[in-house]
């Protein structure tokens, strides 16, 4: 079974080491990035296969991670949808507020690519409630 990941990243650099180092981890998922959380609800309601997880940064232009996290949160049809946020922060007031709001894991971004992938893996795979593959 095939998965598609949402990223919402405004950083395109960030966008392309999420999609690479989730092709060295399982090089069947299909990914979708959107640079902010305007483009992620522009995307989502225009999709005919929605994701299976959704990536997302707190801090973006137009509409951020917390605002994004709260209409999916209220949307029925895509409060479903795992997510996962990746951020510059390391605050706990941040990542409390992110649990409040529906998402299911926080990670502060690293810039060690063994931390990243080990952390993807943990969404991948370790967590049945996301993408674990049967």
């Amino acid at each position: 079974m095939t998965h598609k990941i949402l990223i919402v990243e405004d950083d395109t650099d960030d966008q392309v080491l999420f999609i690479e180092t989730i092709q060295q981890i399982d090089p069947f998922y299909e990914f979708a990035a959107v640079g902010n959380g305007a483009e992620a609800m522009e995307y989502l309601s225009n999709t005919n296969t929605m994701p299976s997880l959704i990536l997302l940064d707190l801090n973006m232009p137009l509409m951020n991670g917390y605002e994004l996290l709260a209409l999916l949160q209220k949307a029925p049809h895509f409060n479903s949808i795992p997510v996962v946020i990746f951020s510059t922060s390391n605050t706990p007031a941040d990542q409390q507020r992110t649990k409040k709001l529906g998402a299911r894991h926080f990670f502060t971004k690293s810039s060690d690519p063994n931390v990243l992938k080990a952390n993807l893996t943990k969404v991948l795979f370790e967590d049945g409630h996301t993408l674990k593959k049967t």
